[in-house]
Protein backbone atom coordinates (compact mmCIF):
# COMPACT_ATOMS: atom_id res chain seq x y z
CA UNK A 1 0.00 0.00 0.00
CA UNK A 2 2.87 2.37 0.62
CA UNK A 3 3.91 2.30 -3.05
CA UNK A 4 0.46 3.42 -4.20
CA UNK A 5 0.25 6.31 -1.73
CA UNK A 6 2.01 8.84 -4.05
CA UNK A 7 -0.38 7.94 -6.90
CA UNK A 8 -3.43 8.35 -4.69
CA UNK A 9 -2.20 11.72 -3.46
CA UNK A 10 -1.67 12.76 -7.05
CA UNK A 11 -5.24 11.70 -7.96
CA UNK A 12 -6.73 14.19 -5.52
CA UNK A 13 -4.55 16.91 -7.08
CA UNK A 14 -5.97 16.39 -10.59
CA UNK A 15 -3.61 13.62 -11.68
CA UNK A 16 -5.18 10.63 -13.40
CA UNK A 17 -3.58 7.23 -13.80
CA UNK A 18 -4.34 7.22 -17.53
CA UNK A 19 -2.07 10.27 -17.89
CA UNK A 20 0.90 7.95 -17.28
CA UNK A 21 0.11 5.88 -20.37
CA UNK A 22 -1.66 8.10 -22.90
CA UNK A 23 -1.19 11.70 -23.99
CA UNK A 24 -4.20 14.01 -23.84
CA UNK A 25 -4.64 13.71 -27.63
CA UNK A 26 -4.49 9.91 -27.42
CA UNK A 27 -7.13 9.98 -24.71
CA UNK A 28 -9.25 12.28 -26.88
CA UNK A 29 -8.87 9.94 -29.84
CA UNK A 30 -9.97 7.01 -27.66
CA UNK A 31 -13.23 8.78 -26.76
CA UNK A 32 -13.71 10.17 -30.28
CA UNK A 33 -13.55 6.69 -31.82
CA UNK A 34 -16.18 5.50 -29.34
CA UNK A 35 -18.57 8.36 -30.17
CA UNK A 36 -18.18 10.22 -26.86
CA UNK A 37 -17.38 13.50 -28.59
CA UNK A 38 -17.86 15.72 -25.54
CA UNK A 39 -15.31 13.71 -23.52
CA UNK A 40 -12.98 13.72 -26.53
CA UNK A 41 -13.23 17.51 -26.85
CA UNK A 42 -12.35 17.94 -23.18
CA UNK A 43 -9.21 15.83 -23.57
CA UNK A 44 -7.81 16.88 -26.95
CA UNK A 45 -5.09 19.52 -26.83
CA UNK A 46 -4.75 19.83 -30.62
CA UNK A 47 -7.10 22.70 -31.61
CA UNK A 48 -8.20 21.10 -34.90
CA UNK A 49 -9.09 17.79 -33.25
CA UNK A 50 -10.76 19.62 -30.37
CA UNK A 51 -12.86 21.58 -32.89
CA UNK A 52 -13.78 18.38 -34.73
CA UNK A 53 -14.94 16.77 -31.48
CA UNK A 54 -17.06 19.80 -30.55
CA UNK A 55 -18.53 19.82 -34.07
CA UNK A 56 -19.48 16.15 -33.78
CA UNK A 57 -20.93 16.84 -30.32
CA UNK A 58 -23.17 19.49 -31.90
CA UNK A 59 -21.52 22.39 -30.06
CA UNK A 60 -20.88 24.51 -33.14
CA UNK A 61 -20.00 27.68 -31.21
CA UNK A 62 -17.14 25.87 -29.44
CA UNK A 63 -16.13 24.26 -32.76
CA UNK A 64 -15.85 27.73 -34.31
CA UNK A 65 -13.66 28.89 -31.43
CA UNK A 66 -11.21 26.02 -31.92
CA UNK A 67 -11.20 25.85 -35.73
CA UNK A 68 -10.44 29.59 -35.82
CA UNK A 69 -7.13 28.87 -34.03
CA UNK A 70 -5.86 26.72 -36.90
CA UNK A 71 -4.58 28.26 -40.11
CA UNK A 72 -5.15 25.69 -42.85
CA UNK A 73 -7.84 25.01 -45.48
CA UNK A 74 -9.29 21.99 -43.63
CA UNK A 75 -9.87 24.04 -40.51
CA UNK A 76 -11.32 26.92 -42.51
CA UNK A 77 -13.67 24.52 -44.35
CA UNK A 78 -14.87 23.13 -41.01
CA UNK A 79 -15.16 26.67 -39.67
CA UNK A 80 -17.42 27.53 -42.62
CA UNK A 81 -19.53 24.42 -41.99
CA UNK A 82 -19.85 25.37 -38.31
CA UNK A 83 -21.01 28.88 -39.19
CA UNK A 84 -23.51 27.42 -41.64
CA UNK A 85 -24.86 25.04 -38.98
CA UNK A 86 -25.46 28.04 -36.70
CA UNK A 87 -27.24 29.94 -39.48
CA UNK A 88 -24.42 32.48 -39.84
CA UNK A 89 -24.52 32.17 -43.62
CA UNK A 90 -22.54 35.31 -44.49
CA UNK A 91 -19.62 34.25 -42.28
CA UNK A 92 -19.86 30.75 -43.75
CA UNK A 93 -19.63 32.19 -47.29
CA UNK A 94 -16.56 34.25 -46.37
CA UNK A 95 -14.79 31.14 -45.09
CA UNK A 96 -15.84 28.99 -48.06
CA UNK A 97 -14.46 31.72 -50.35
CA UNK A 98 -11.15 31.71 -48.47
CA UNK A 99 -10.95 27.92 -48.78
CA UNK A 100 -11.70 28.07 -52.50
CA UNK A 101 -9.08 30.79 -52.98
CA UNK A 102 -6.41 28.44 -51.68
CA UNK A 103 -7.89 25.18 -53.06
CA UNK A 104 -10.13 26.06 -56.03
CA UNK A 105 -10.82 22.42 -56.93
CA UNK A 106 -12.37 21.40 -53.60
CA UNK A 107 -15.75 20.10 -54.79
CA UNK A 108 -17.41 19.77 -51.36
CA UNK A 109 -16.50 23.36 -50.53
CA UNK A 110 -17.97 24.53 -53.85
CA UNK A 111 -21.19 22.60 -53.25
CA UNK A 112 -21.57 23.76 -49.65
CA UNK A 113 -20.86 27.34 -50.68
CA UNK A 114 -23.52 27.17 -53.40
CA UNK A 115 -26.00 25.69 -50.94
CA UNK A 116 -25.37 28.34 -48.28
CA UNK A 117 -25.56 31.06 -50.91
CA UNK A 118 -28.94 29.72 -52.03
CA UNK A 119 -30.19 29.91 -48.43
CA UNK A 120 -29.54 33.63 -48.18
CA UNK A 121 -32.53 35.70 -49.19
CA UNK A 122 -31.40 38.24 -51.73
CA UNK A 123 -33.43 41.49 -51.70
CA UNK A 124 -35.14 42.34 -54.95
CA UNK A 125 -34.89 38.85 -56.38
CA UNK A 126 -37.59 36.26 -56.66
CA UNK A 127 -37.10 33.15 -54.62
CA UNK A 128 -35.00 30.65 -56.54
CA UNK A 129 -36.02 27.02 -56.86
CA UNK A 130 -34.36 24.65 -54.38
CA UNK A 131 -31.14 22.96 -55.49
CA UNK A 132 -31.38 19.48 -57.01
CA UNK A 133 -31.80 16.80 -54.40
CA UNK A 134 -33.37 19.18 -51.86
CA UNK A 135 -36.54 17.90 -50.24
CA UNK A 136 -39.77 19.12 -51.75
CA UNK A 137 -41.51 20.36 -48.63
CA UNK A 138 -44.82 21.15 -50.30
CA UNK A 139 -48.30 20.92 -48.87
CA UNK A 140 -50.28 17.71 -49.22
CA UNK A 141 -52.56 17.56 -52.22
CA UNK A 142 -55.42 15.70 -50.53
CA UNK A 143 -56.72 15.91 -47.01
CA UNK A 144 -58.80 13.13 -45.43
CA UNK A 145 -61.48 13.74 -42.85
CA UNK A 146 -62.05 11.60 -39.75
CA UNK A 147 -64.20 9.08 -41.66
CA UNK A 148 -61.45 8.33 -44.16
CA UNK A 149 -63.27 9.99 -47.08
CA UNK A 150 -61.61 12.32 -49.50
CA UNK A 151 -61.88 15.89 -48.39
CA UNK A 152 -60.99 19.16 -49.97
CA UNK A 153 -57.45 20.00 -50.91
CA UNK A 154 -55.56 21.34 -47.91
CA UNK A 155 -52.14 22.19 -46.60
CA UNK A 156 -49.97 20.80 -43.86
CA UNK A 157 -48.64 23.67 -41.80
CA UNK A 158 -44.90 23.24 -41.17
CA UNK A 159 -45.15 24.85 -37.74
CA UNK A 160 -47.48 22.05 -36.61
CA UNK A 161 -44.86 19.41 -37.36
CA UNK A 162 -42.82 18.26 -34.40
CA UNK A 163 -39.04 18.10 -34.44
CA UNK A 164 -39.32 14.31 -34.60
CA UNK A 165 -41.56 14.50 -37.70
CA UNK A 166 -39.17 16.93 -39.39
CA UNK A 167 -36.24 14.70 -38.52
CA UNK A 168 -38.08 11.68 -39.93
CA UNK A 169 -38.82 13.55 -43.17
CA UNK A 170 -35.16 14.54 -43.35
CA UNK A 171 -33.95 10.97 -42.73
CA UNK A 172 -36.22 9.61 -45.47
CA UNK A 173 -34.65 12.02 -47.92
CA UNK A 174 -31.08 11.29 -46.76
CA UNK A 175 -28.73 10.71 -49.67
CA UNK A 176 -25.43 8.85 -49.59
CA UNK A 177 -23.37 11.80 -50.83
CA UNK A 178 -22.04 14.09 -48.05
CA UNK A 179 -22.84 17.11 -50.21
CA UNK A 180 -26.46 16.00 -50.59
CA UNK A 181 -26.58 15.28 -46.86
CA UNK A 182 -25.44 18.82 -46.02
CA UNK A 183 -27.73 20.37 -48.65
CA UNK A 184 -30.82 18.70 -47.21
CA UNK A 185 -29.84 19.43 -43.63
CA UNK A 186 -29.30 23.14 -44.35
CA UNK A 187 -32.60 23.43 -46.24
CA UNK A 188 -34.48 21.89 -43.31
CA UNK A 189 -32.69 24.11 -40.82
CA UNK A 190 -33.48 27.20 -42.89
CA UNK A 191 -37.16 26.21 -43.05
CA UNK A 192 -37.23 25.73 -39.29
CA UNK A 193 -35.49 29.09 -38.70
CA UNK A 194 -37.92 30.87 -41.04
CA UNK A 195 -40.84 29.24 -39.24
CA UNK A 196 -39.56 30.47 -35.86
CA UNK A 197 -39.03 33.99 -37.17
CA UNK A 198 -42.63 34.12 -38.41
CA UNK A 199 -44.05 33.09 -35.03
Amino acid sequence: MLLLAPLLVGISGGFRFIDLWLTRDQQGQYYFERGDYRAAAERFEDPFRKGAAYYRAGDFAQAIDWFARVNNPNAQYNLANSYARLGEYELALENYDAVLDSLPGWQEAKENRALVDSLLKKPGKEEEPPPPGAPALKADEIQFDDKGKKGEKGEVEMEKLTDEQLAEMWMRRLQTSPADFMRIKFVLQAAKTDRRKNE
